[in-house]
């Protein structure tokens, strides 16, 4: 018995420290990125089906590291589009109020990185983050990665994630 419980004990230990390895660096910038936060997050690719791929990422606390946001993009192979919603992984009342939840459909996938701009970009120019910006992983126009999107519809802090990959 004490053999089992060394065993999963050991498999936790191990578990948990292929987890934090696994974390990434992400951006929390401001409208015109006068303010830039590090904060940590991992991504997980999944699929449902042959149509259906999902992103996931959890955003962390800079500093206590709580779980606080979850992106989550969905690519509907089939229907040509993409989903890309940002959310609060609390929750409450008021967590819906200016949630972002963007449809990104297309014609034809490619590997550009695509979305939408936004209206603070629209007036600002590029010295503000997009609303929503993704990218193909691959050639075979499955999962994607999310490289920019904005927090909240009433706050203007953009998270920045993934880097846009070159495409050869």
């Amino acid at each position: 018995m004490k053999i089992k419980i060394f065993f999963v004990l050991l498999l936790f230990i191990v578990t948990k420290q292929g987890f934090s390895q696994n974390l990434k660096i992400g951006l929390q910038a401001t409208e015109t990125y006068d303010n830039i936060v590090k904060f940590k997050y991992n991504r997980e690719y999944k699929s449902i089906g042959d149509s259906i791929y999902i992103t996931t990422y959890k955003i962390y606390a800079n500093g206590s590291g709580a779980h606080l946001f979850n992106v989550i993009a969905k690519h509907y192979k089939k229907r040509k589009e993409i989903n890309v919603i940002c959310e609060l992984v609390e929750g409450g009342m008021f967590a819906d109020l200016g949630k972002v939840d963007v449809q990104l459909p297309y014609d034809s996938p490619n590997l550009q990185p695509y979305g939408k701009k936004g209206m603070a970009r629209a007036m600002n120019g590029s010295i503000t983050p997009n609303y929503c910006l993704t990218q193909f992983v691959s050639g075979k126009f499955e999962n994607v990665n999310v490289i920019e999107i904005q927090e909240n519809e009433n706050r203007q802090i953009y998270f920045l994630l993934d880097e846009v990959k070159k495409s050869k």
